[in-house]
């Protein structure tokens, strides 16, 4: 039986999850157009997702704490190492917004603009990171993707 993190993690899990699989729905409405400086796509597409997450959890009575943006480089992390639908079906619920070959060069982009906004206030910084369990192998240029556009380490877990 699990504990309070436990049902949080499994909660935020499955609202990822819904928004991801009924962005297909509310994405034509939504989305930018395609002339649209690609920050600006990308932003509004991860206000979208933010939106669409918080409530799909608010559904569930109690409180609720969570970083769109955290989910967002998350997602973006987890569609670097997707290929065809299944990336396709990340960047689509993730309402990315820009071409897949852009998505981690505009994300990094867009990730120092904010730093270099908000470091004469106050100090920014993100912890990413991936951990994957030894019996799994990880590509050396998803590695290289993960540190480059998201200053992120990839470790190893034993018996994950």
């Amino acid at each position: 039986m699990g504990g309070p993190r436990e049902s949080t993690r499994s909660r935020l899990g499955l609202a990822v999850a819904a928004v991801l699989l009924t962005a297909p729905l509310a994405a034509a409405a939504t989305t930018p157009p395609p002339d649209a400086p690609a920050a600006d796509r990308l932003i509004s597409g991860s206000t979208e997702f933010g939106v669409a997450l918080y409530k799909e959890m608010a559904k569930t009575p109690g409180n609720i704490v969570v970083s769109p943006l955290s989910v967002l480089i998350a997602t973006a992390m987890l569609d670097g190492a997707a290929e065809g639908e299944t990336r396709t079906e990340i960047a689509t619920g993730a309402r990315f917004g820009v071409p897949e070959t852009a998505l981690h060069d505009e994300l990094r982009e867009l990730l120092d603009e904010l730093a270099t906004r908000v470091n004469h206030w106050a100090e920014l910084s993100f912890a990413n990171g991936l951990w994957v369990d030894r019996s799994c192998s990880m590509a050396r240029s998803y590695q290289a993707l993960l540190e480059r556009s998201y200053d992120a380490m990839a470790d190893t877990l034993a018996g994950c």
